[in-house]
């Protein structure tokens, strides 16, 4: 458990992840009364996903979060896709829901 001695310290915690750790994710969640982590179990986690190949013209975050509906829950958008930094894929964190199969393509 972490306590946070501002709100904006809590909130960047909370909405700028997803945050990986020596090449894990880590999962950070509000705290829940009656929460107990021995038979808590994670069933969404936040990704950042590659959509590769996508025209720049997609690269608005309205038709990023209807590409990413077929995925899960659009939480944000990476800085360079949402400039419209052409690279190689747009990058977005989405929340995945892990008692669903992962897609490989939508």
């Amino acid at each position: 458990m972490v306590s946070f001695y501002n709100k904006e310290d809590r909130l960047r915690v909370l909405i700028d992840g997803p945050w990986i750790l020596l090449g894990h994710y880590l999962t950070v969640e509000p705290w829940r009364p009656q929460f107990d982590p021995t038979g808590h179990k994670v069933i969404t986690i936040v990704a950042w996903v590659q959509l590769l190949g996508l025209s720049r013209e997609y690269y608005d975050c309205l038709l990023l979060n209807e590409v990413c509906n077929e995925i899960g829950q659009l939480v944000r958008v990476d800085y360079n896709t949402q400039e419209g930094l052409r690279g190689k894929f747009a990058r977005v964190a989405v929340e995945l829901d892990l008692l669903k199969p992962l897609q490989s393509k939508v």
